[in-house]
């Protein structure tokens, strides 16, 4: 019988625990035996987990319906669009830099991810796999004897012929560090970046994937500060709180430290085409600013081959 709502779920979840913990009493169960059980999480108004661009055009576009109607007073037109975020937020940031620069001026990103090297399985598409090994989150936060292994739901697959495979060129497209995208980038007005990352970030956030995505930026010419948290020493209970992902940093602290010097800064020219296309293997990804919207056209690359 499947359960498919938390009135459903949790009674039956509750009675196995128990269970669980009487036959661990007779001896029937190790002490240390609990159960890994997959879960899909059901989003309240039936979302998918799309990862990114979805997200990112919807930030996209909030800014410029703001732009477009303004519900204060400005002095004048010199203002500039900032997105600061953590993790994944950070990633956000950097996502809408990548399919729309010239909307953007400054990155502040404290700990985002920038490939999908090991952190695929967030996605939802994990459980295709190994549900136990690679769920987008675990957690014996709600029964002691079993581990929820969750996962979003996603139309996303391990399955080369389905229409909804995830593949290399949707990879791509969704990475900030390919180094050849950067390059199509590095062509548009350039946003400027402000990176903080603990060395000691390994599972979620690489530190060598920002350290790579850094050498990239300024060889490039992008104008980007890579500020490495690397030992205890730059522990100050304030903002830098732990050396693990995300650093315990409010988001707060982190713009407020840097707001100030960002205002003062010129506004740059950011006169260009409102275009940008990406190649990624046989697809072609077209971003485009029209009538204050983003817009996204996707094209297959004929290949003979395939």
């Amino acid at each position: 019988q499947k359960l498919n709502t938390f009135e459903e779920f949790y009674p039956a979840m509750d009675y196995l625990n128990k269970k669980i913990t009487d036959m661990k009493n007779n001896l029937e169960f190790d002490k240390d035996y609990y159960l890994d059980l997959s879960t899909t999480i059901q989003p309240t108004k039936n979302e998918y987990q799309n990862f990114g661009i979805m997200q990112a055009m919807d930030i996209i576009n909030a800014i410029l319906y703001i732009k477009a109607n303004l519900p204060f007073k400005i002095m004048s037109w010199d203002i500039k669009t900032i997105l600061v975020g953590s993790s994944h937020g950070g990633y956000l940031a950097n996502l809408c830099a990548k399919i729309a620069p010239w909307n953007i001026d400054y990155i502040v990103d404290n700990s985002s991810y920038v490939c999908f090297k090991k952190i695929w399985r967030v996605i939802g598409f994990g459980k295709e796999i190994d549900y136990i090994k690679y769920p987008c989150f675990a957690t014996f936060h709600f029964f002691n004897n079993i581990k929820l292994c969750c996962f979003d739901k996603t139309h996303w697959t391990t399955n080369k012929q389905s229409p909804y495979y995830f593949s290399n060129a949707r990879r791509m497209i969704r990475d900030i560090l390919v180094e050849e995208h950067l390059k199509t980038q590095s062509f548009y007005p350039k946003p400027k970046y402000i990176f903080y990352h603990s060395k000691f970030d390994i599972e979620i956030a690489p530190f060598e994937d920002k350290e790579e995505l850094f050498s990239i930026l300024k060889k490039l010419s992008f104008d980007v500060d890579l500020i490495k948290i690397i030992s205890e020493k730059d522990i100050d209970g304030k903002f830098i709180k732990n050396l693990e992902h995300g650093m315990g940093m409010s988001i707060k602290t982190l713009i407020k430290k840097h707001l100030n010097e960002i205002l003062k800064e010129p506004l740059q020219d950011k006169s260009c085409k409102k275009e940008i296309s990406y190649k990624c293997d046989d697809l072609t990804y077209t971003f485009k600013e029209e009538d204050d919207k983003i817009l996204l056209d996707i094209q297959k690359t004929n290949n003979d081959n395939q």
